[in-house]
């Protein structure tokens, strides 16, 4: 009888893509129809939920970079289509203090330069540019990052001060003038350009 009762609570079909609603099973058709928008919005930001919570999990880096790439690719391909909403949400799910978290620390040169390509993506949106710019350390991260050994991962780091107009808040960069005029005598030719944008 639950089974096919029509008074039995259930919960909506798009439950696994973080629709929270629990109705009788005689009005989930109507929260269907209605919801039909959010409920392709949540389908959205699944994949971006997903990725970022295998960021987060205890795995072998090359699994965390596939999962940052992927996210990259999916922020880029949400914001090339123009739906601010679904972009809202996408964004939103593009977990900042996680990824800021993961540019230090014991991951490998390869997982850095995927994460902070994953927040350059981000940071073309103003909410999260913003976001990036309060995160504690985040900046801190970034600067300290154009000291490292891996061209690639400085590049990133660079590119990433810059996409978040850092240079346009000179106090934010009292750190930053050292490893800036060392990219200047020893970095890529990239690297060398965006730096001196930035002093």
């Amino acid at each position: 009888h639950r089974q096919a009762c029509d008074l039995v609570t259930v919960e909506c079909p798009f439950s696994f893509a973080r629709c929270t609603v629990r109705q009788r099973r005689n009005e989930i058709d109507e929260h269907m129809h209605a919801h039909a928008a959010e409920h392709l919005a949540l389908l959205a930001i699944a994949p971006a939920a997903l990725l970022v919570a295998q960021l987060g999990r205890a795995v072998a880096d090359p699994v965390k970079v596939a999962a940052a790439n992927a996210l990259r690719d999916l922020v880029r391909g949400v914001r090339a289509q123009g739906d601010n909403d679904t972009m809202y949400d996408v964004v939103r799910a593009g977990d900042i203090p996680a990824l800021i978290a993961l540019t230090v620390g014991n991951g490998t040169d390869t997982l850095r330069k995927a994460v902070l390509g994953v927040l350059h993506s981000l940071s073309l949106f103003d909410i999260n540019r913003s976001g990036i710019m309060n995160e504690p350390c985040a900046i801190d991260n970034l600067i300290a990052l154009l000291s490292g050994d891996s061209d690639a991962v400085k590049e990133a780091a660079v590119d990433l001060l810059f996409m978040l107009g850092v240079g346009t808040f000179r106090w934010r960069m009292e750190g930053a003038v050292t490893p800036l005029v060392a990219l200047l005598r020893e970095g890529t030719a990239h690297a060398r350009d965006v730096a001196m944008k930035l002093l």
